[in-house]
């Protein structure tokens, strides 16, 4: 005699597909800010030279007590 399989059907719980899509937007809106906050700024200031050109870099060594200045 054959066995016969008669499966379920799917049920129609909309309570999983709501909550999915709550998550789903939840973390799409949790990237955006995060992309506001660290994101746009990042991209502002990669064009900007974090190193100013005009640093003076030649510096006097300390003078030794009880010699004049030059």
């Amino acid at each position: 005699m054959p066995t016969i399989v008669n499966n379920p059907p799917p049920s129609s719980d909309n309570s999983s597909d709501f909550s999915r899509t709550l998550i789903t937007l939840g973390l799409i809106l949790l990237l955006v800010v995060i992309f506001l906050a660290y994101g746009l700024p990042a991209i502002r200031q990669a064009g900007v030279n974090p190193f100013p050109q005009d640093v003076n870099v030649n510096v006097q060594p300390p003078r030794e007590p009880g010699t004049a200045s030059p």
